[in-house]
Parts: C-alpha cells; sequence; structure tokens
C-alpha cells in the first residue's frame, strides 16, 4: 500500500492498529482478496495513524465478493 509506505509505517503496525493478523494487511498490500470488513479495518487504522481520511475510494483493495448460491 503506497499510502503505508509513503506514511512510513509498517504493515505489522498497521495490523495491530486495525486489530487483523499480518497476512491480512499483507494481502491486502499485494493485491490478495480481503473481507470488506477486514479492508475498513484496515482504512480506519490507517485514517487514524496518519491523521487523514481514507476510504475505498482513496486505497485500493481487492474486497472478496459472496459466492454465488
Amino acid at each position: 500500500m503506497q499510502v503505508r509506505r509513503e506514511n512510513n509505517l509498517t504493515s505489522r503496525q498497521l495490523a495491530d492498529a486495525a486489530g487483523v493478523p499480518l497476512r491480512v494487511a499483507y494481502l491486502a498490500e499485494i493485491g490478495g482478496l480481503v473481507e470488506e470488513i477486514d479492508a475498513k479495518l484496515l482504512l480506519e487504522a490507517l485514517s487514524k495513524l496518519t491523521g487523514k481520511q481514507y476510504t475505498l475510494k482513496d486505497v485500493q483493495m481487492n474486497i472478496k465478493r459472496g459466492q454465488p448460491a
């Protein structure tokens, strides 16, 4: 996540602040699929740590969608 790097944050700092496993933060960063709730938690943590508001419109994340029935 470019925003994380621009603010000199580690993936561990972001994961810890979001309350998600490090692997989830890493997956989000490399373009892997993450649950929507985890993406929102990561964005909330990023906003808190940087003092700027970030949403899914600002940061690209690939969100897992529900499985077809």
